[in-house]
């Protein structure tokens, strides 16, 4: 599976240990904790705090819909006659995979042929992952009929990792040697002991000539990708204004994070590496009651650009360190599909929300040649999720002089409800919002969506949209 560099006494063999936690983020910065503000009044603004803590992380789903793996899973390896001969367990594996066939093909014993009866085991690996993330957003009201807004996260990543082999005592090549006794020439029986001695710290000193980072534990912290955008409406917006209401966005993502290394297995980007253009349209419509409802699309255009990989050859995940090249990815684009309900009080409002989103293909191609296919394995991702939140606000309080300062403070929650390729991610979060400036005599009408009320023209604040939390 890999071409390595041999070193006397070295490893022999090679694994397939990538760990794809690619994906593990790419939901969770699709929105960069943004909450999806709609029309503050000419001259204000918002500044705003989210933290998010998530749960430890050890399974993603499958290849198919609801199937659930272990993030891991790219450790996992069967060392057999068959895998070997094909090369998937290194080089010299596969050597001795030939060497035991040719026996074979000369020995005149009866009995199963050694090739199909080699079993060394099985390698697993088994990885824990921790987030923590903290989003930063600022947004301002330039214009009664527009509002611009600004949001980067930062985030606390770890990873361990705790490599297991299980051998096969039916059909070691310690047994084989054995049965072969003084028969077996000396080329085969070096290659039989070192395989029979084969353990976890020669897969480490494998993964060291390689020049890969130590596989057992990875932290980083780092920003996420920039987003900045604009928002308009139309239709009735205002807390005293009821029916319909219609809100559009638009955004474009500037990669500022950490992309992938491609010199460690189980590292977390927290930037895919390329730009992005995002439009979203949202529909609410908001009953007397205060009770709201409504839908919205999102679509996301991802530009080519050019990363840095480790580019495979065949099936091998463990690649040699000269094979690493600067390659154009086309990533495949983000859809999204929501519905959501709440109710908008004055001083508390509560929401619930429910979504499917979609990230298409990544593909990729370069000058060298290679398997690009699998460099874009585990990328056409797709999850559905739940999300419920419970705010509450001064600005009434604040209207009426019984608070010092408008602000709102919202929690939340996100649960998966299921996908393919996707993280298993579940995660509280809790955002502060706070305000500044002073409304102009053209703001208002659009100040609000269902979910808050906001502080009249004469106060020094005025209330987002916040119909929905991302």
């Amino acid at each position: 599976m890999s071409h390595l560099k041999i070193r006397p006494k070295s490893a022999f063999f090679a694994l397939t240990p990538p760990v794809c936690l690619g994906v593990f983020l790419w939901f969770f910065f699709s929105a960069a904790g943004l909450a999806q503000i709609g029309l503050l009044p000419k001259g204000v603004g918002i500044v705003n705090y989210t933290t998010r803590g998530y749960y430890s992380q050890t399974n993603q789903y499958g290849d198919t819909m609801n199937s659930r793996i272990g993030l891991g899973h790219n450790f996992d390896a069967r060392f057999t006659g068959e895998t070997m001969m094909a090369g998937l367990n290194g080089p010299e594996l596969k050597l001795l995979a030939e060497t035991l066939q040719r026996y074979d093909q000369t020995s005149s014993a009866g009995g199963p042929a050694l090739l199909d009866a080699i079993d060394l085991g099985t390698m697993h690996g088994d990885v824990t992952a921790n987030v923590k993330a903290e989003i930063f957003s600022l947004a301002y009201g330039v214009a009664p009929w527009l509002t611009v807004f600004a949001a980067v996260p930062r985030v606390t990543l770890q990873t361990k990792t705790t490599l297991r082999f299980v051998r096969d005592p039916g059909g070691s090549a310690d047994a084989i040697r054995t049965v072969l006794g003084d028969f077996a020439y000396q080329d085969l029986q070096d290659g039989l002991q070192r395989a029979a001695n084969m353990g976890i710290a020669d897969v480490q000193q494998n993964f060291e000539s390689l020049k890969y980072d130590p596989v057992d534990r990875w932290s980083n912290r780092a920003m996420g990708d920039l987003r900045v955008g604009a928002q308009t409406a139309s239709g009735a917006a205002g807390p005293e204004e009821f029916g319909g209401a219609a809100f559009y966005r638009a955004l474009v993502m500037l990669p500022m994070g950490r992309q992938d290394d491609p010199d460690a297995f189980t590292d977390i980007p927290t930037s895919n590496g390329y730009r992005g253009v995002n439009f979203n349209t949202q529909q609410v419509f908001k009953h007397k009651s205060r009770i709201y409802a409504g839908g919205s699309l999102e679509y996301q255009y991802n530009l080519d650009a050019k990363v840095r990989r480790r580019i495979p050859v065949g099936d091998e995940r463990a690649i040699d360190p000269e094979r690493t090249r600067d390659v154009k990815i086309n990533p495949g684009d983000d859809v999204e599909v929501a519905m959501m309900a709440g109710y908008a009080g004055d001083l508390v409002n509560a929401s619930v929300r429910v979504a499917d989103k979609r990230h298409y293909n990544d593909k990729y191609s370069g000058s060298l040649e290679g398997n690009y296919i699998q460099l874009g394995e585990e990328s056409d991702a797709r999850i559905g999720y739940a999300q419920w939140g419970l705010g509450f606000t001064t600005t009434n309080l604040f209207k009426r002089g019984k608070f010092i300062y408008p602000m709102m403070i919202d929690v939340g929650y996100n649960h998966p409800l299921y996908g393919i390729h996707a993280t298993d991610e579940r995660f509280y979060s809790v955002a502060i919002t706070g305000f500044f400036g002073s409304a102009g005599s053209e703001g208002g009408k659009h100040s609000a969506v269902p979910g808050s009320n906001p502080v009249s023209n004469e106060t020094k604040a005025s209330s987002p949209v916040r119909p929905l939390k991302r």
